[in-house]
């Protein structure tokens, strides 16, 4: 989650399949490292990106916090700093998680090659299957 709205549009395809199946939720947000600014040889990084992770987790603890009064699944968090797709892999890894669920803004040609791609990259990636789920207001328009 980076806590825009089209991140939180995965929430309810993830609530709904974790009752389906007894599953716990692990909500993850990525704090992105730029290169050339890796986290532990630059204090600048440190002074920006430790500050980010703390708000960020705040964050996510209220998302979970939410969700939580919507469900009995059990419902845990997670944040990383570093390339979103790598990270949101690697988080999926660490949980042994069954099933990554995650938004995409559905960015075609040159605009996917300018900002996007962070979905395909995870679906490329994953050791597990990945549900991507479209942007709400793009769905809800065709």
């Amino acid at each position: 989650i980076d806590f825009s709205n089209l991140s939180k549009d995965a929430l309810p395809y993830a609530r709904l399949l974790a009752e389906a199946f007894s599953a716990e939720i692990v909500l993850g947000s990525v704090i992105e490292q730029y290169p050339g600014a890796p986290l532990a040889a630059s204090q600048l990084a440190a002074q920006i990106i430790v500050p980010m992770m703390r708000h960020a987790e705040s964050e996510l603890e209220r998302v979970a916090d939410e969700l939580r009064q919507d469900t009995e699944v059990k419902v845990t968090s997670q944040v990383s700093a570093g390339r979103p797709s790598h990270e949101i892999c690697r988080m999926a890894s660490r949980a042994k998680a069954d099933l990554i669920v995650l938004t995409t803004h559905g960015y075609t040609g040159l605009k996917r090659m300018l900002i996007g791609g962070t979905a395909e990259r995870v679906v490329r990636n994953a050791t597990c299957p990945v549900l991507v789920v479209r942007e709400l207001q793009r769905r809800l328009a065709s």
